[in-house]
């Protein structure tokens, strides 16, 4: 039911890569007319999720089960 929320969603099934290649995050963007400056992405892994998009310039927000908390990276 969180799919209203959303004005995409980008699955690596669908798309044909996986994060953390850069190519799913500029289809991500592009598909919103997006510059990463202006984005933000929230993920639960370091590796797949917030290297990347912070490679690319986004704003990063890591949720981390293991900690039980939300940070900035």
């Amino acid at each position: 039911g969180l799919e209203r929320y959303f004005d995409i969603i980008l699955t690596s099934g669908e798309f044909g890569t996986k994060k953390p290649d850069h190519k799913i995050f500029f289809a991500a963007l592009h598909a919103l007319n997006a510059a990463p400056s202006d984005s933000a992405f929230v993920g639960d892994s370091l590796q797949a999720d917030m290297i990347p998009a912070k490679e690319l310039g986004m704003v990063t927000i890591w949720k981390s089960d293991s900690c039980g908390f939300v940070s900035y990276y």
